[in-house]
């Protein structure tokens, strides 16, 4: 069996988690706790008594160790659709996961647009939805269909609730199977009100408190959001803009949240993904920060290149969280394909499984392999996690396992031995950028000699006891992502004092880079066109990648075009910068398909187009030259407008036909566009905002025959 290296700590009456009593301590002994490593932690429990107010410990030593498994519960490594046997099954993307009390494990297929199961026997099933159709119909298992769904939970009826990510909707699942809608599935806004007269942007995560209210994190809307047991859904946490602020209800800010957990009293664990770190909301909507990801100061435990920084993945996969009953998070890091324990009050991280690079492998924590974790759940016991391992198409299995064994005791009448004499050797390592100590270096020491090698501590210190006597020898300090550096070190009977400063390595910035995605399958689109421009002068260009990927080597705000034969035009202005991604959904212009402008302005009052326009009725002129063979039909809509309904008619059909007009004139023939207006009637969000009733004055494109 390969084991990591293990700690051995000896209790003596008190442990982190509290002082051990006399009766305590009396013919029973105690543990002490400790966070867990990612492959092994081991302590020691003596057992002893207690006589007038002391204890005295005696007996044997047992050795107690930790062990971190990984396996595969379900998926074959094939991505698609296909269920029977679960290591024989194919999923596609798993992206949600609850399990119920009996071990059966619910997780949400997001390309295969379904909900699944993973039975006790060891067979994969489906709950509802209809297997690779998108859709939003409610009903009994495959009648219904579900668009992307992402967060799962469970009530103690076994309902299960799920967030349908492109429908802006929670669903319900009943245990005979029906779907139906809880909230939501108007389209994407922000409202709160009953059923579906409320609106969600997007919603990623949900779970249900002791009271039965479900939780649900609106990432859209970088919101946290209740649905009261009466069906009313309320804004607890955020408003709707993205931003890091703490504080009371809608005075806080989240920036696109991605993960949900909740302990046992209620409290939620957001993790921030914009604002790289893990926030606390109470019960009373009070938001704290309670972790910051990059773990400044924090003891790490386990090894990975590179240190621990939280990160999502190149598409913003990952961040899941769950939280054990002692209040230990854990986290799916997608973009470090790792999965780790956090323990706030002590201040260490746990690197439980993962080596830091993709891949597949089960078995020890250690040397396991993800690509992508996206999501964790608690597990039927308290010592058995599931993870959805996106890319990889699997549903894997963390296991804790306890292990004893009893240890020789040393003889009582053991005779003493004298230490012979020592030097005490005192090694500090810092930062030559900042000063800062720094945990985790390991010393050497060459000609080799116990007790070498050393690891720093949290504080960058060493300690070790010399042989007294002359000795000259040289000591080299090494961590990953610092420059090696050595010491000659004379040692004659003083005690040594010793610091050395490591020189950061400056890491290679990782290229900006756009990625460009299917809307409806998911699957990446080569050959897609993609320019940055400032105003209509062209800067750089060039073709996606057989993945999709597009690199370009500005640093800078520019607008991003992205045009593909077949589909859509996408632009977006955006700050190009080291390290980040844009990845860009193309709608697919098909039958029916249709494409939402809200960037065509007109005169206040008049169907004149604003000239700010011309831009977006240009790349709708170029994609329509570009694809001979479709037609369009113009919507116009107003906001709340006039109080005449007739007025709102009028003018809407003005500009949509003022639209049409401008395309004309830009060559597109005047056969293939038609032009309707529908006023106010048709609104997509609120008319009572400002923000509202910019996104109701619109005009859309639809494809026709």
């Amino acid at each position: 069996m390969d084991f990591a290296k293990s700690r051995t700590f000896v209790g003596r009456g008190s442990s982190s988690a509290g002082r051990a009593s006399a009766s305590q301590a009396e013919g029973r002994g105690f543990e002490t706790r400790l966070p867990l490593n990612g492959a092994i932690c081991t302590m020691y429990r003596w057992f002893g008594c207690a006589a007038l107010g002391m204890a005295f410990l005696w007996g044997q030593a047992l050795e107690v160790t930790y062990k971190v498994e990984v396996t595969t519960v379900a998926g074959s490594g094939r991505v698609g659709y296909k269920s029977g046997p679960a290591l024989e099954a194919a999923l596609n993307r798993p992206n949600g996961i609850v399990v119920d009390k009996a071990g059966n494990v619910y997780f949400s297929d997001d390309n295969n647009h379904c909900v699944r199961k993973v039975t006790t026997d060891g067979r994969v099933v489906l709950v509802a939805g209809q297997p690779r159709v998108a859709g939003f119909e409610d009903g009994d298992r495959e009648e219904a269909t579900f668009n992307s769904p992402h967060g799962l939970t469970l009530d103690p009826q076994g309902n299960l609730y799920v967030c349908d990510y492109f429908n802006h909707a929670i669903r319900k699942i009943s245990p005979s199977g029906t779907v139906s809608t809880l909230a939501g599935g108007g389209g994407g806004g922000f409202q709160d009100g009953n059923g579906e007269t409320a609106r969600f942007l997007f919603p990623i995560a949900i779970l249900r408190d002791s009271r039965g209210n479900l939780w649900v994190l609106d990432g859209g809307n970088h919101a946290l959001r209740k649905i009261t047991p009466q069906g009313r859904v309320l804004t607890v946490a955020g408003n709707g803009s993205p931003g890091y602020k703490n504080g009371l209800g809608r005075t806080a800010q989240f920036n696109s949240p991605v993960g949900l957990a909740i302990d046992r009293d209620d409290n939620l664990y957001v993790v921030d993904a914009g604002n790289r770190c893990i926030r606390k909301v109470t019960p009373q909507g009070e938001v704290s920060t309670f972790v910051e990801l990059n773990f400044r100061g924090w003891t790490i435990r386990g090894e990975l290149s590179g240190g621990l920084s939280f990160a999502t993945s190149g598409g913003g996969h990952g961040g899941g969280v769950a939280v054990d009953p002692d209040g230990n998070l854990y986290i799916a890091d997608g973009g470090r394909h790792i999965v780790y324990q956090i323990n706030a009050a002590e201040r260490t991280v746990e690197i439980l499984a993962g080596t830091g690079r993709p891949g597949w492998i089960d078995g020890n924590g250690k040397y396991a392999r993800f690509y992508e974790p996206v999501e964790i759940c608690l597990g039927e016991k308290p010592n058995v996690f599931y993870v959805c391992d996106y890319r990889n198409a699997a549903i894997r299995r963390i296991t804790i396992e306890k292990l004893e064994k009893y240890k020789k005791p040393q003889p009582v009448d053991t005779p003493k031995v004298e230490a012979p004499k020592t030097i005490a050797l005192h090694v500090r390592v810092l930062s030559e950028e900042n000063g800062q100590p720094l945990p985790g270096v390991v010393i050497k020491a060459s000609p080799a000699q116990a007790p070498f090698p050393l690891t720093t501590n949290a504080r960058g210190e060493a300690r070790a006891e010399l042989p007294i006597g002359p000795s000259t020898f040289t000591l080299s300090a090494e961590k990953e992502g610092f420059s090696p550096t050595q010491r000659v070190i004379s040692v004659k009977d003083a005690p040594q004092e010793v610091e050395i400063r490591l020189k950061p390595i400056k890491p290679t910035p990782k290229p900006f880079y756009v990625r460009v995605i299917d809307e409806n399958t998911k699957a990446p689109i080569a050959q897609a066109q993609v320019r940055l421009l400032n105003g209509t002068t062209l800067h750089q260009a060039g073709t996606t990648s057989a993945a999709g990927e597009y690199t370009p080597t500005l640093v800078g705000t520019y607008e991003i075009e992205v045009t593909k034969e077949g589909y859509f035009p996408f632009a977006e202005r955006v700050n190009v910068r080291p390290g980040d991604s844009l990845v860009v959904f193309l709608k697919p212009a098909v039958m029916g398909a249709l494409l939402r402008e809200t960037r065509i302005y007109f005169k206040p009052t008049s169907p004149e187009l604003d000239p700010s326009s011309y831009p977006a009725l240009d790349r709708i002129a170029e994609f329509l030259q570009k694809n001979p063979n479709v037609r369009l039909r113009i919507h116009g809509h107003t906001d709340i407008g006039d109080p005449d309904p007739r007025h709102n008619q009028r003018l809407s059909e003005e500009r949509a036909i003022n639209v049409r007009a401008y395309l004309i004139r830009k060559g597109i023939s005047p056969d293939r566009l038609e032009a309707v207006g529908h006023g106010n009637t048709q609104p997509i969000a609120d008319n009572s905002t400002p923000e509202g009733r910019a996104l109701n004055r619109r005009v859309e494109f639809e494809v026709i025959p």
